[in-house]
């Protein structure tokens, strides 16, 4: 018998002792579990004497759900039958137990003000039960009830109390029995149907789930025919057709589960560690947070909610003084990050559409989509997601789909070579970024919503969306070199980062004005031989192109040893002069690739 009450997040209060099958099966028990954080004392009682206890037991507790007869997931089902379940926010005494374990509570016991629930389970058929207490806490089964009754010659409590007795006459003597067999003609009243109104009771600005109460109740008959019987045969002899008075209506009502705000700012997927060898240096990685400026303020909760036992992650945030091409005046949470079933996601259980307030100062808008695929179907199938605002046709959709082969990360054990949807072992989660600025406007609201196109078998997917909000370009004319593929010693770029051909750069407009040329200067180590190309294209604001710059020996000529820097730098966009020089130039350490002689051979065995 386990008692878990309190919980930090990484561990709980618990007491636990073994009980014997007596215990347990083929009787009626009572169970009272009671817990002081103050004093730090959980005590379990069984039919009112003490079966167990524990001290030093301080985790605080704040009970938003309750569910029972499993756990909080909905699995290990309780193999039993339940009768008189109370909850409390007040520690019951042993004589309170005893006192109270055989009859139903009323507001005569000594601590009813602490009463939060209570569920006699009397109704005996439907799938809903009444809370006794307050009223307001009904509860559902998460299938069909399965409703029980003890016979009167086995109850041993719970009787109804009452000021009369029976007249008992006690007769004895000598007595012939004769059996006569008398037919006689009876109505039976149909079985009535109890029918309960709902409704939703918000608990806006809490971290409390909407709860769900019964504001009417009635009792109806379904409208079937009228049946006469032979008391004998049991054949119907006659029936009347009843007219119906009218139809009820089933409806569904919508409500919502609150928990505590949390942004994911990375989707990190941990390797396969078979044999797997990260180095004393481990592997790192970067990523710009820059989305996330409103919220990395202050004092911060940060915590890992997938792969906390894997391998051991150090995390670094730089600030970075300087200008951003336009600032992020807000960033939202659009849905909570779950992990769902896809057919959930098909009918809007989870991820609806939801109503959102453009920001009335926002210039532009963009939606961050991170998905991943797991399950055998979800993971190694690739689906096409979408984007849809207002309705009609869906304006954005893509394939949640990564290629694998090439994953710096390796050798790795098991499957970590196979595509996946939106993820590899050792990578960062697929990013999407949705520019909804043309179908949004500031000030109003939009409605937003997400959708899978179709799923089959056991496909899940973990999604995160955030609406990020972005001011006026800081700038008018200006470029940015934002990285260097190769050559480079990031781990991003280790399958093509250490090459000695064409170097490999990102540049970006980071201001409003379209580009359409640009010069880029590039050198390795000191500038004593700086090369030049002239790149001409078209780059909208804000958007990014990779460029290849051609190079000869003149370039690698002043490579020395195992360690060197290579330069980029950009400037004159639009043959105009550059409004920030603070994001021209990017340099990156690389080593110099091995050299083989003119003759070599490869022995090449497959995993």
């Amino acid at each position: 018998m386990y008692f878990d009450c309190g919980n930090t997040g990484t561990s709980v209060d618990r007491i636990d002792k073994l009980a014997s099958s007596s215990q347990v099966a083929e009787t009626w028990n009572h169970w009272a579990f009671t817990k002081n954080a103050t004093t730090g004392s959980m005590k379990i009682y069984l039919n009112g004497s003490l079966f167990h206890s524990g001290t030093g037991k301080t985790k605080t507790l704040d009970l938003t759900t309750l569910s029972f007869g499993a756990n909080v997931w909905g699995s290990n089902i309780y193999g039993g039958d339940l009768d008189e379940l109370r909850v409390w926010d007040s520690e019951l005494s042993q004589t309170e137990i005893q006192n109270w374990m055989n009859k139903p509570i009323d507001n005569t016991h000594p601590k009813y003000a602490s009463l939060v629930a209570y569920y006699p389970l009397n109704e005996g058929s439907g799938n809903t039960i009444t809370d006794m207490a307050t009223g307001t806490l009904t509860a559902s089964f998460n299938g069909t009830a399965t409703w029980g009754y003890e016979r009167g010659r086995t109850l041993n409590s719970f009787f109804d109390a009452t000021s009369s007795r029976p007249n008992l006459t006690v007769l004895q003597g000598i007595y012939s029995l004769t059996t006569t067999t008398v037919t006689t003609h009876d109505s039976l009243q149909v079985i009535p149907n109890n029918v309960n109104e709902y409704q939703i009771f918000p608990k806006y600005g809490t971290l409390i789930n909407d709860s769900i109460g019964t504001i009417n109740q009635w009792t109806y008959w379904v409208a079937d025919s009228k049946y006469i019987y032979d008391g004998l045969t049991g054949a119907v002899i006659s029936s009347t057709p009843i007219t119906a008075d009218g139809t009820i209506n089933i409806t569904d009502l919508n409500y919502l589960k609150r928990s505590a705000s949390n942004f994911e700012i990375m989707s990190f997927v941990t390797p396969y560690g078979i044999n797997l060898d990260l180095g004393m240096e481990g592997k790192t990685w970067s990523f710009d947070v820059t989305d996330y400026t409103p919220f990395l303020k202050g004092n911060k909760r940060i915590f890992m909610q997938y792969g906390i036992w894997q391998e051991d992650i150090d995390i670094k945030f730089l600030y970075i003084v300087g200008t951003p091409p336009a600032d992020v005046l807000d960033v939202i949470q659009l849905w909570k990050v779950s992990k769902i079933g896809y057919q959930s996601i098909l009918n809007n259980n989870y991820f609806a559409p939801r109503d959102v307030m453009m920001n009335p100062n926002g210039k532009s808008f963009k939606i961050r989509s991170m998905i991943t695929g797991h399950g055998q179907e979800g993971e190694f199938i690739p689906r096409n997601h979408f984007i849809n605002i207002d309705g009609g046709a869906k304006e954005f959709n893509w394939q949640v789909w990564k290629t694998c082969g090439d994953n710096p990360v390796y050798p790795q054990g098991g499957t970590w070579i196979y595509d996946r949807a939106g993820w590899c072992p050792g990578m960062a989660t697929q990013l999407e970024e949705s520019d909804i600025t043309p179908f949004v406007t500031a000030g109003q609201t939009a409605s937003i919503d997400y959708g899978l196109t179709t799923a089959t078998g056991s496909s899940t997917y973990i999604v995160n969306h955030q609406l990020v909000t972005y001011g006026d370009m800081n700038h008018q004319l200006d470029a940015a070199v934002v990285d260097i593929l190769s050559p480079s010693n990031k781990v991003e770029y280790a399958r093509q980062g250490q090459s000695c051909i064409d170097p490999t750069i990102k540049i970006k407009n980071t201001g409003s004005t379209n580009i359409t040329r640009l010069k880029i200067e590039y050198w390795v180590n000191e500038p004593t031989n700086v090369m030049e190309y002239s790149w001409i294209g078209y780059l909208q604001p804000m958007e990014t192109q990779v460029v290849v710059l051609p190079a000869n020996l003149g370039l690698w000529g002043p490579v020395s040893g195992v360690e060197n820097v290579f330069h980029a730098r950009v400037k004159e966009p639009n043959s105009g002069v550059d409004e920030y020089a603070y994001n021209d130039e990017f340099s990156s350490d690389f080593v110099v690739p091995d050299v083989v002689p003119p003759h070599f051979s490869v022995w090449f065995k497959t995993n």
